[in-house]
């Protein structure tokens, strides 16, 4: 997930900057604990959080919705060690954490309708503060999250990275990458003007 991973590292970057506890788990497929390991190394090296204290790794469950309706209830009925097999109740990080509702705000990075299920079986359950942060392709749904007020916030894809990366004051891939996506846009424009000009030119030849 490529264009979610700017997005995590401006999240933790803010997140620990606040000295904000960062627990970080997956319920729709593997490959996002490899993504939550590559920012969470990155991120916490460079600002000096520790791995337990700072920040917990839960690791992958699958189910989709069970996860989220259970978490809800307890988190420990789902997860009882974290990723490295370390009890929940040893790690600081988790101290005064039993479910959603006690944490000041869950962010669901999403390529798929993993962060629909956050709504539907998660903050309209139980409540919670809840942000999506997604894809291009899926984030026009998720303002009528917000429209209702299900969700405090939305994070659509690169652009909104980008713009998550300048409000925390940092120039990251993000912005890197719309700067990019901007210049091939300009060059688009320019060939769709060149290539109508041509047209009209050889039209007016003709005649």
């Amino acid at each position: 997930m490529p264009e979610l991973q700017p997005t995590l590292e401006a999240l933790l970057t803010q997140a620990f900057r606040k000295n904000l506890r960062v627990v970080v788990m997956t319920h729709t497929t593997y490959q996002g604990i490899i993504v939550a390991q590559m920012g969470l190394q990155k991120i916490a090296s460079r600002m000096g959080k520790v791995y337990g204290r700072d920040y917990v790794l839960l690791g992958y469950r699958p189910g989709a919705a069970a996860v989220i309706i259970n978490m809800g209830k307890d988190i420990r009925s789902v997860f009882d060690a974290d990723i490295n097999g370390t009890p929940l109740d040893s790690l600081p990080a988790l101290e005064g954490v039993g479910k959603l509702a006690d944490f000041g705000l869950v962010v669901s990075l999403a390529a798929t309708a993993a962060g629909d299920f956050w709504v539907i079986y998660g903050q309209s359950r139980y409540h919670f503060p809840l942000a999506l942060a997604s894809t291009a392709v899926l984030s026009p749904g998720h303002y009528l999250y917000y429209n209702a007020g299900q969700v405090v916030g939305l994070i659509p894809a690169l652009k909104g990275a980008s713009e998550y990366e300048h409000l925390v004051g940092i120039v990251g891939p993000a912005t890197l990458g719309m700067t990019s996506q901007a210049a091939v846009h300009g060059l688009l424009l320019l060939l769709i003007f060149v290539g109508n000009l041509g047209y009209f030119m050889a039209r007016r030849w003709a005649a």
